[in-house]
């Protein structure tokens, strides 16, 4: 067509898609390639079109700025699509990153609540020791007075029975649950 046309109507735009589509889809080599048969192609065209310009140099001057045109966009958009895949790539990478981050932040959340948690439980167990401890020596007292009351009674008197029921009680209330009857001194 360039052949019929040239040179009042230049087609070389024409020739910048097949160079746009191979330069992006196959890479820069092939897209040098196919600039440099297009360069030719149009060469060619323009020598057998039989247009005589005013210098013969001038066609092959046209068909080397085509080819210098040519190469570049080959060379831009091969560039372009190159630094598309390494961003495409980039953003994979970081968008993994950010979601083991955000993985890792949650972990570190539930840690922070079971470390809390674990000190909540920790205190409250302290101060229920504390309490049971206050509450513990009191009837421990009791318990050691009763003892003494029971061996300073004589064993028929009308208030040892009593002393030793409450004897026995306090006895079954001071000992720590799970404790082996086989060394109860009684």
């Amino acid at each position: 067509m360039s052949l019929y046309l040239c040179p009042f109507v230049y087609l070389s735009a024409f020739y910048l898609i097949p160079i746009w589509w191979t330069a992006w889809c196959a890479g820069r080599r092939p897209g040098y390639a196919l600039a440099i048969a297009s360069a030719a192609t149009w060469l060619a065209s323009d020598s057998a079109s039989g247009y005589r310009y005013a210098h013969p140099l001038i066609g092959y001057w046209n068909a080397v700025m085509l080819l210098v045109l040519f190469v570049v966009v080959a060379h831009l958009l091969s560039n372009l699509r190159e630094a598309q895949r390494g961003l495409a790539k980039s953003l994979q990478e970081r968008t993994t990153a950010l979601r083991l981050l955000e993985a890792e932040i949650e972990e570190r959340k539930k840690l922070e609540h079971a470390r809390l948690q674990a000190e909540r439980l920790a205190a409250i167990g302290k101060m229920v020791a504390q309490v049971a401890h206050e509450i513990r020596n009191p009837l421990t007292a009791i318990s050691v007075r009763l003892h003494s009351l029971k061996k300073t009674l004589l064993p028929n008197s009308s208030a040892a029975p009593p002393i030793r029921r409450a004897t026995a009680m306090m006895d079954d209330n001071l000992r720590p649950p799970g404790c082996l009857s086989a060394l109860d001194p009684r």
